[in-house]
């Protein structure tokens, strides 16, 4: 048995997919056929959770019909239930907030059918983060936040207002190092004040008085406009960044981008045409944090706004770290691949031939990693003894994925790591799970056809032609989703077994969730040779594609 310990940070390309929210949100891994998309708010015991369809009440709405269990955290007890206007979404209030990874059963609720729901989906914390910012009592209330897809908040805000020599709002940013692009389309804002705000905002921490620049809305009903500030020094005075811009219902994009120490806002009507509203050259610092605020302009009175398509490209802190990997024979029968965890997630890529680069095939020449016939992501749980205590096989701390030393007919295989956009790990009463991204490198851009599933895709936005093969065990079922979104994006999905080209396997009805995803379920049947999978996703061609944001991303469970 040969291994290779060598180590690859797949290289990160100019798309970037915003994750799911607060310390602010939670990704998704249904079971096969599972029938909810959930999402929460870390540190706030509000689990936002979406059925596929109208749901009824008294069902939907007792709090015994639901089940919250938290990795190391055992059950959580749910104290509320409230049926959303929707009708196809609740909010879970739980008696305290849900750890990293967490499950969430649902028994017994009644669609219009009536049928039973029965189902459970997996849930965990992103690098999202919430906070009200502002000075004791203002604001009052503190904020909150509803959300279940990775790119869609529904944010209630008092404050006082943003802008003079401190802020008072509720704000929802991650950490971005250095340049970034980021966008959101705003499509509700109770007119609670002529200036009530909602928009983008960059900030260098979250004191009250920080150096800031912000762009944002203010009511339809309202003052009706389009503002640009900033604090150019800490505790100054905020100035304005231009004239505001009368606003129409249809201009409810913003953008905020940085290159260097140009800062530079926009407004669209449709997230990919922009229209330049205020510049400016400052010095701030190289980590910032950047995303959404709201504020009522009328403290202990609240306003409410939904972002919709949020999304921000830019590097994050940790992601030029890169674990070591080790790799040891347990048992005569097992690898056990082993690293530390780092800010991003890495898995497990293997391939059973390397090969001489040069000056010949055969010799003398240097191999490595880039010299594989193919690298193909390993569709094998990975585990995490913080989650799951030390064992025999892996008695120190890490992450680790148990490989049968049998995986390849030939006894030679090679092991490396490549970054994930996240990994599910130690399953949770349901599944485990890989989730692919453009950010992370692992999805290439192709533009081979302009269909897929016979459906008319933009090729600028497909993903993973050739690129990302799926290794998967035979006697298994893997589920391939394209992620939920809360936005009107399109996406479809082509999975392929790519020992024989011509078998595949589609789904153009963006009904997985009834979030505009695509789900193909696949049941490896094959005993005596470990078949891969690649998959293909695009956005349909009727979509809009917003430019700060890339919409695709594929979660394959397993």
């Amino acid at each position: 048995m040969k291994t290779s310990s060598a180590v690859k940070n797949s290289t990160r390309n100019h798309f970037s997919l915003t994750l799911l929210g607060l310390a602010l949100a939670a990704g998704i891994a249904p079971r096969a056929g599972g029938e909810v998309v959930l999402n929460t708010i870390g540190g706030s015991g509000v689990i936002g959770l979406r059925f596929a369809q109208i749901v009824q009440a008294p069902s939907a709405i007792t709090a015994s019909n639901y089940t919250v269990f938290g990795k190391g955290a055992g059950t959580i007890t749910v104290t509320n239930v409230v049926l959303q206007s929707d009708e196809q979404s609740v909010a879970l209030s739980l008696s305290s907030p849900v750890p990293e990874f967490f499950a969430v059963g649902v028994s017994n609720v009644q669609d219009g059918s009536p049928t039973t729901i029965n189902t459970t989906a997996t849930g965990y914390l992103s690098d999202i983060t919430q906070t009200s910012i502002g000075t004791a009592g203002d604001p009052s209330p503190l904020g909150e936040v509803f959300t279940i897809y990775k790119d869609a908040f529904d944010v209630t805000a008092s404050g006082s207002d943003i802008g003079g020599t401190n802020d008072h709002c509720h704000f929802i940013y991650q950490q971005v190092i250095g340049n970034f692009d980021m966008a959101a389309q705003i499509t509700r804002l109770d007119n609670t004040d002529p200036q009530s705000k909602a928009g983008l905002m960059l900030r260098e921490n979250t004191n009250a008085g920080s150096r800031m620049i912000q762009t944002c809305l203010t009511p339809t009903q309202g003052t009706n406009q389009i503002q640009m500030s900033t604090r150019s020094t800490t505790n100054g005075a905020a100035f304005s960044l231009g004239s505001p811009v009368s606003n129409t219902n249809t201009a409810r994009w913003l953008r905020l981008a940085r290159t260097n120490n140009t800062f530079t806002t926009y407004y669209g009507t449709n997230g990919v045409n922009w229209t330049q509203s205020g510049t400016i050259v400052q010095t701030l610092n190289s980590l910032l944090l950047v995303g959404m605020a709201v504020t009522s302009h009328l403290n202990t009175h609240t306003t409410t706004a939904s972002f919709n398509s949020f999304g921000v490209v830019g590097a994050r802190p940790g992601d030029g770290m890169v674990p070591t990997l080790s790799v040891a024979v347990f048992q005569q029968t097992n690898l056990i691949a082993k690293w530390q965890r780092t800010p991003r997630d890495f898995t497990v890529q293997v391939c059973s031939n390397l090969f001489f680069a040069s000056p010949t095939n055969t010799g003398g020449g240097t191999v490595n990693d880039t010299n594989a016939t193919q690298w193909a992501f390993l569709a094998i749980p990975v585990f995490d003894t913080t989650l799951t205590g030390t064992n025999a096989a892996m008695p120190t701390p890490g992450r680790y994925m148990t490989i049968p030393m049998n995986l390849y007919s030939n006894k030679q295989m090679f092991v490396r790591l490549a970054q994930v956009d996240r990994v599910i790990p130690d399953p949770i009463s349901v599944t485990a799970g890989t989730i692919f991204s453009q950010a992370s490198g692992n999805l290439g851009t192709t533009t081979s056809g302009s269909t897929i599933c016979s459906v008319s895709v933009d090729t600028s936005t497909a993903v993973a032609q050739v690129g990302v093969p799926i290794l998967c065990p035979a006697g298994k079922t893997y589920q391939f989703t394209t992620a939920p979104s809360g936005s009107t994006l399109q996406t479809v999905i082509l999975v392929r077994n790519y020992p024989t080209i011509g078998i595949s396997n589609c789904d153009a009805s963006f009904t997985a969730g009834g979030t505009n995803k695509s789900q193909v379920t696949v049941l490896q049947t094959n005993t005596s040779v470990l078949a891969g999978y690649t998959f293909v996703a695009a956005v349909t061609a009727t979509s809009p594609k917003p430019t700060a944001t890339c919409p695709i991303k594929v979660q394959v469970n397993f």
